[in-house]
């Protein structure tokens, strides 16, 4: 299953129950969202375009209001030292992604 399809999957599972979902597919953008909007909750693919998920975990953790703000990890990397690294930028979870699919 793509990384695409699991976010839209995710997407409309927290849609349908109600859950404000703000998506962006890359750090950058995702931190400029956060500086005027405050989540539930962050999910983070640690491979992302531009800076990855553990250095943007790191900047939300910084932007104001934001440091009691819960990040999971949800990614294909499961190297033990990047589940370390994401523990220690500030996220609450870490979810290896083993989801396999033929769908596209």
């Amino acid at each position: 299953m793509t990384c695409l399809r699991i976010l839209t999957l995710l997407y409309q599972l927290l849609d349908a129950q109600g859950v404000n979902v703000l998506v962006s597919t890359s750090g950058e953008p995702a931190l400029e969202v956060l500086e005027m909007n405050r989540p539930d909750l962050v999910l983070l693919d640690v491979r992302m375009p531009g800076i990855d998920g553990v250095e943007t975990c790191r900047r939300i953790k910084k932007l104001a209001g934001m440091a009691d703000l819960p990040v999971i990890f949800l990614t294909a990397e499961d190297d033990s030292d990047k589940i370390t690294e994401g523990f220690a930028a500030g996220g609450v979870d870490y979810v290896p992604n083993r989801w396999t699919g033929t769908g596209s």
